[in-house]
């Protein structure tokens, strides 16, 4: 442990690692969240420090007026805006060669993920507790 860390972050650095490993089956791929971890945590991190920055903005500048023909205040648009950089259409083949050789989770774990630690996201969306998008265990480490 280096000296720079309190025991106090060094045990949520390690509880974070161990929720970070999302293993998710389907009926084309299997995702092994151990090879994706150390992106997975930066991604929890990357949402929630980039979440904090928006609600301090919106303090100091007022909220955002809603869009036309949208049902949705500036804060859960925060959540769609954050998730369309992405959406992706791929094909099976490429998903695969992604699973394999990169050390991100595909993309939609990249969303689901981090939003599925956010309370903040679960508010925003009135998600009910225990749901698949809001578990009762949160990674959080911000």
């Amino acid at each position: 442990m280096s000296i720079f860390w309190s025991q106090h972050y060094h045990n949520l650095l390690r509880q974070s690692v161990n929720k970070a490993d999302w293993t998710a089956h389907s009926d084309t791929f299997v995702l092994n969240g151990v090879s994706t971890q150390q992106e997975n945590i930066a991604d929890n991190g990357g949402m929630s420090l980039s979440y904090i920055a928006y609600q301090d903005w919106v303090k100091r500048n007022l909220p955002e007026p809603t869009l036309p023909g949208l049902n949705y205040s500036s804060t859960p648009l925060f959540w769609i805006s954050a998730a369309s950089t992405f959406c992706e259409k791929e094909t099976p083949e490429f998903m695969r060669n992604l699973i394999a050789t990169d050390s991100h989770s595909i993309p939609e774990f990249r969303v689901i993920g981090p939003n599925s630690n956010r309370p903040e996201f679960a508010e925003d969306f009135n998600c009910l507790p225990g749901s698949a998008i809001t578990p009762d265990e949160k990674c959080l480490l911000w």
